[in-house]
């Protein structure tokens, strides 16, 4: 029985999911072009044209977390978001906001940046730190995330991606500082899942488990917390439990429905 989220993740590297999408309300998107960078593997790039009415296709994407970058045709970084490439995923659909008739554009931003907006300095050096990321410069990008929270302490996005990379580099006891500092400042559902990945790695598991209890207490539809509340019921044998919270992470993590299927195969064996 797989009871590890490190052994799950090898089962789908063989699965490709073709990405398509549509830049909604951008002016001349068919001069534009969209990447998709990995963040598991920096340094992987997919490439697509954009079509004149804002459509783009791309080849087959491994499954996981990906930034989508929107760029003008001399190289200019218009927008950047998170998408979680997946099986059955549907169209990615990138939104552009639309000038209001006073000429302005109205900007959408969390209750904590409304209450902590971020300083300027610490945004270009978190910009840095992402672009360091992309090019494997791992220990520039964390010299960089460091210096954005330095400045900027309610930075959390800064924080959570700085904690990421730790993760990615088997850092836990690293990763496990950065994200408590995380949740000092807002115990979101996806710091506080990182928190109990990080916590996994040292092998702290009843942390582990109360940071994803505790995620999904923020947001119960939180598909990464219920896989790894998941693997902690699969680690003490609670199959019932397991197969719950697989249940509900499948359609947002392909990995969660590969060890679904695999667990009810090996229970109806018995």
């Amino acid at each position: 029985m797989i009871t590890t989220l490190e052994v799950s993740l090898l089962l789908l590297q063989a699965v490709h999911v073709p990405v398509t999408g549509d830049l909604v309300g951008l002016a001349d998107a068919g001069h534009t072009t969209v990447e998709l960078h990995s963040l598991a593997r920096p340094g992987d790039v997919l490439v697509a044209p954009v079509a004149g009415g804002g459509h783009f296709e791309m080849g087959g994407a491994d499954p996981g977390q990906y930034f989508l970058v929107v760029q003008s045709f001399n190289g200019v970084e218009i927008k950047r978001t998170l998408v979680d490439v997946r099986p059955g995923m549907g169209d990615v659909e990138v939104r552009f906001p639309q000038p209001t008739p006073h000429g302005t554009v109205t900007p959408t931003v969390s209750l904590q940046r409304l209450k902590h907006p971020i300083p300027r300095p610490a945004r270009k050096l978190y910009e840095k730190a992402e672009k360091e990321r992309l090019r494997k410069h791992s220990e520039a990008a964390l010299a960089n995330y460091r210096a954005a929270v330095e400045s900027c302490p309610e930075f959390v996005e800064a924080w959570n991606n700085y904690g990421s990379l730790l993760l990615i580099l088997g850092r836990y006891s690293e990763a496990q500082v950065v994200f408590q500092r995380a949740a000092a400042v807002e115990p979101s559902a996806m710091v506080l899942t990182n928190l109990g990945a990080a916590w996994l790695g040292l092998k702290r598991y009843s942390e582990s488990q109360l940071a994803a209890e505790a995620a999904l207490r923020a947001d119960s539809h939180c598909s990464r917390a219920h896989y790894l509340l998941a693997s902690h019921f699969l680690r003490q044998r609670r199959m019932k439990e397991a197969a719950a919270h697989l249940s509900a992470a499948a359609p947002d993590v392909p990995e969660a429905g590969v060890l679904l299927n695999r667990l009810l195969a090996a229970e109806g064996t018995r």
